[in-house]
């Protein structure tokens, strides 16, 4: 996989792609929605509206036929891009509009069935272009919480040492190791990405790129997922509110290194300099939300294929669970 950086250099790309279907939505395409040579280039884009999996294998058949695929913008279109890649077996290219999530790297293609995440298939792109131009051209809480599958190796070592100690599961002192270095180096560059300059996109694209080798080095995402995500799945199972994916697991990274005794005080003070919005504000979301995630996290966890965690081993008590929930919604100082 080729890592193409640049400003403006997203039409060359497309424009040298052989019969492009290009899958995007709405909002990063106005970028290039008036150019008359892209336009004389490709078909119609296609705007990706869910990833539902009966959908998603619907528009796959009704879609052109092509000789490449160009996924255009967030997670949702880089998944759909990814997904018809591997259906056509045609070449993939990514060119992500916001740096908020790690779909460029990884070659699972997520899906979701009854508001949970399934992976199908796997491909690899053939190159992913990062333009800084576009990139930057995104509100900049978008690219902000890409920090959020970076910052969950912080409570994910955690749940792995514990699963290692009480199930005896496989665990890697080199492969935990090399996971901090990658939590060490955003810690150290967090004003760049919180300011989404071009050194901090490259930071968040190049620790992506390590964390994605780790883990499929490893054999699964064990050096960066644990019980933060769970709660974040489960939240979305529960509540059902769309909320950017860093910013969920990072309220799931707060929730969860309490419940760790894992340093909550220091993580917290990360995802602020960071700038993350994971006291979910503005998403309409109230403590009752939180509480009913945390109520049904541990029969959630058992009912699912799971890594062992902070959940399985301690208990979540009602008095825990209103302490931590007020804690979450408080007002900074």
């Amino acid at each position: 996989m080729e890592i193409l950086r640049g400003d403006r250099i997203v039409e060359e790309h497309i424009l040298s792609a052989p019969e492009p279907l290009v899958v995007t939505m709405p909002e990063p395409w106005r970028c290039y929605s008036g150019n008359d040579r892209l336009a004389n280039h490709i078909a119609a884009p296609f705007f990706v509206q869910t990833m539902d999996s009966s959908a998603v294998e619907a528009a796959e058949r009704d879609l052109p036929q092509c000789k490449t695929v160009i996924g255009l913008g967030g997670g949702t279109a880089l998944d759909m891009a990814k997904y018809v890649a591997w259906k056509r077996g045609v070449p993939l290219v990514l060119v992500p509009s916001i740096v908020s999530v790690d779909a460029c790297f990884t070659p699972q293609i997520a899906v979701r069935e009854d508001r949970a995440v399934r992976y199908v298939g796997q491909v690899v792109p053939q190159s992913v272009v990062v333009d800084y131009d576009l990139i930057q051209s995104a509100p900049k809480s978008l690219n902000r919480a890409g920090s959020g599958d970076i910052l969950s190796i912080h409570t994910a070592l955690f749940d792995w040492k514990l699963a290692a100690e009480k199930i005896d599961e496989r665990y890697s002192d080199e492969v935990a190791g090399e996971s901090r270095r990658i939590f060490a180096d955003l810690e150290a560059a967090a004003p760049d990405v919180a300011a989404v300059s071009k050194d901090g996109i490259d930071t968040l694209v190049d620790l992506y790129r390590r964390e994605v080798d780790l883990c499929e080095t490893w054999g699964n995402s064990r050096p960066e997922e644990g019980s933060e995500h769970f709660i974040a799945y489960n939240f979305e199972r529960t509540v059902g509110t769309h909320v950017l994916h860093g910013d969920l697991v990072g309220a799931g990274i707060f929730l969860m290194s309490h419940l760790q005794s894992n340093e909550p005080e220091s993580v917290a003070a990360l995802m602020d300099t960071l700038e993350v919005n994971w006291r979910l504000r503005n998403y309409g979301i109230g403590p009752d939300d939180i509480v009913a995630t945390l109520t049904t996290l541990k029969p959630f966890v058992a009912q699912g294929d799971y890594f062992y965690s902070v959940i399985n081993d301690t208990d979540i008590t009602s008095d825990w669970i209103q302490s931590v929930t007020t804690s979450l919604f408080a007002e900074q100082p």
